[in-house]
């Protein structure tokens, strides 16, 4: 790959932030100022051709704090409405694969063993892809589970990562009931060499040549049921929401899916949306038929970390749907909280609608009337969400048990202008 680059390898170099630590090779391209650039500056290029995303090295933990509690009340919301939740925690590449940058990838294996242990006490199901707590084989130790020249997984990943979820699903009855007994085919789609999201990058900045790399493609097609029970309805039971892992066509993970748990999975993902992008997506869509949906199989990248409630707030919120009664009208002025309280009745779940769609970054203190409080950071000022037209559902993870007194919606500083708020109080039992 880098015998016709424009890359000066000079003397390996250890890089250290915080506590990850890792060994790369510099990386030099003629008429770019690497430091300068904000996309090369965050590859990692290690050795035997292996490249790296910075933003993939993270020993925090997954979940923290109150994001915790966050999960406990989102998956007793889904349990209400008859839905299962099963977490796909997908390990980062070089946790899977360190030894090409000498990283030392034990904290976040902690970290990947703390996480599931905490999700052994709720009431979700999970797979253990590394293999460390369980009895499955260790297939990420495999090489080419992951791609040399991008962040993602290979087809193969994503095959034998299915699997494992396949496996883990039929083993528990409590699934028995879901699966559809259908038979689908799995055909190799094309084989062909290109560069990854990595190597792509490199391609385009440095106007030279990285080697490209084999990726095979898959497709899965329906080839009909099998069992004495026809099911004439084509809805499926499962959904998978999930990252660019799930959502890239060239992986056919839900295809995959499909294939061993003899199941029609319905892919609902979205790239570039964090771990809560299309989960938001999905709960909100108008053409999503959630009475239908019997699991959840949400995949996700452990790198990625949050330690509040606030995003399961809103997912909470998203399914119950948009609140529409006892309406309060406020103005929402720059530098300044604006305090709303609800002057008769007890609420524990709120939708906002603003009157302009770039307000997306704010915080919310929630004052309830026992003199609890609770405080949300809402940030979607990046988010690439169907539903970034304005409105906001909430349903806090303190308020199960508690009324509301008031809210005080916050701007963040950057916000200059008065808006309008239509905030909407309801009660769920």
């Amino acid at each position: 790959m880098r015998k016709s680059i424009a890359l000066i390898i000079a003397s390996l170099t250890q890089i250290s932030f915080g506590a990850p630590t890792y060994i790369e090779n510099p990386l030099s391209c003629k008429n770019v100022d690497v430091p300068s650039d904000r996309e090369l500056r965050e590859i990692v290029i290690g050795q035997d051709n292996w490249l790296y995303h910075r933003s993939t090295f993270n020993d925090m933990p997954t979940f923290s704090g109150d994001a915790w509690n966050g999960l406990d009340h989102f998956v007793h919301i889904l349990s209400k409405k008859d839905i299962k939740l099963f977490i796909v925690p997908i390990p980062s590449k070089p946790s899977a694969i360190p030894s090409p940058i000498k990283y030392d990838p034990s904290n976040e294996l902690e970290n990947y063993i703390v996480f599931l242990s905490h999700l052994s006490k709720y009431n979700v199901g999970f797979v253990d892809l590394m293999s460390l707590s369980s009895k499955n084989d260790q297939l990420l130790s495999q090489e080419n589970y992951y791609s040399h020249s991008d962040t993602h997984w290979t087809a193969h990943g994503a095959r034998i990562s299915a699997e494992l979820v396949a496996r883990e699903m039929l083993r528990s009855s409590q699934y028995d009931k879901i699966f559809q007994n259908l038979n689908f085919t799995t055909v190799k789609s094309s084989s062909r060499l290109d560069t990854g999201n990595l190597s792509s990058i490199i391609n385009k900045k440095c106007e030279e040549k990285w080697e490209s790399e084999r990726f095979e493609e898959y497709a899965t097609t329906e080839s009909g049921i099998a069992g004495s029970e026809l099911l004439s309805d084509l809805e499926s039971p499962i959904t998978l929401i999930g990252t660019s892992f799930s959502d890239n066509r060239r992986f056919n993970f839900a295809g995959f899916l499909s294939e061993f748990l003899r199941t029609r999975v319905l892919p609902a993902n979205k790239s570039g949306g964090s771990i809560f992008g299309a989960m938001h997506d999905f709960l909100v869509d108008p053409n999503t038929n959630l009475p239908e949906t019997k699991i959840i199989i949400w995949e996700f990248p452990v790198y990625y970390s949050t330690k509040t409630s606030s995003e399961f707030a809103q997912l909470s919120g998203d399914l119950l749907g948009k609140c529409r009664n006892n309406l309060y009208d406020s103005s929402i002025k720059p530098n300044k909280a604006t305090v709303i309280s609800p002057t008769t009745g007890n609420f524990n779940y709120f939708t906002i609608v603003f009157s302009d769609p770039l307000f997306n970054r704010f915080n919310l203190s929630i004052k309830y009337k026992d003199e609890t409080t609770e405080d949300l950071v809402i940030d979607r000022a990046n988010s690439t969400l169907k539903t970034s037209d304005t409105q906001f559902n909430f349903y806090p993870t303190k308020s199960i048990n508690r009324n509301i007194d008031s809210l005080s919606i916050i701007p963040s500083g950057h916000w200059n202008k008065e808006i309008n708020a239509a905030v909407y109080f309801c009660k769920e039992n």
